[in-house]
């Protein structure tokens, strides 16, 4: 699961903080920007992380 395109993500952190079994991890691209990864094996996709995320709501309205 992709929570959103990498050039719409700003690095906020709201979907690592939402999660409710700790499976988004930041971490740096080749540039060192921080980027939500989501642990496949660990996901229910509860949907949490995109309720949380500000670039989907952006992309909603």
């Amino acid at each position: 699961m992709e929570l959103v395109a990498k050039e719409l993500c700003c690095g906020c952190e709201a979907c690592r903080q939402m999660c409710p079994l700790n499976c988004i991890e930041m971490l740096p691209d080749t540039e060192g920007f921080l980027y939500p990864h989501i642990d496949k094996k660990t996901c229910v996709e509860c949907g949490q992380c995109r309720k949380a995320c500000p670039a989907i709501e952006r992309e909603r309205n």
